[in-house]
């Protein structure tokens, strides 16, 4: 792998993972150009593809598969960044918030985020889409202290 300067870069213990959390109907796939492009520079890259896909038993749900995930799979000594696109930057925002994860966080990226609802959640049956509706109780508690990382 090389920099920006051609140099070869060598993976450290200080080189971040990238965790890519995917949206509602999608799974890991959705960030196939993504992925390739972060490999490409060597960083390690995770795209799980959390279920239900629908998000039908919740984000809360989703956050606890997701932190499965980093239990299992990640070393717990790098640094993890976090993107999440669409419900999946909810789902990441719950791992941080909520479920009390390690401070080896540097950024939470989220992308398309409905971080205060989306009026088309009503158009779909299930817990994930109910908390992602505006007001909900859900995102009322997600908004009222959110520590993230900067």
């Amino acid at each position: 792998m090389s920099d920006a300067t051609g140099e070869k870069r060598h993976e450290t213990s200080r080189q971040p993972i990238f965790i890519l959390v995917h949206g509602i109907f999608n799974t890991g796939r959705l960030f196939r150009r993504l992925r390739a492009a972060l490999e490409r520079e060597g960083f390690p890259v995770f795209a799980p593809s959390l279920k239900p896909r629908d998000a039908r038993t919740g984000i809360h749900c989703l956050g606890e598969t997701l932190k499965r995930f980093m239990d299992e799979h990640l070393p717990g000594n790098r640094p993890v960044c976090i993107t999440g696109f669409s419900m999946g930057g909810l789902v990441a925002r719950y791992y941080v918030q909520k479920l009390k994860p390690d401070l080896r966080i540097p950024a939470l990226i989220t992308i398309s985020t409905p971080h205060h609802g989306s009026r088309m959640s009503r158009l779909y049956p299930g817990i994930g889409t109910r908390q992602m509706r505006p007001g909900s109780p859900f995102l009322k508690d997600l908004n009222a202290n959110p520590q993230i990382p900067p």
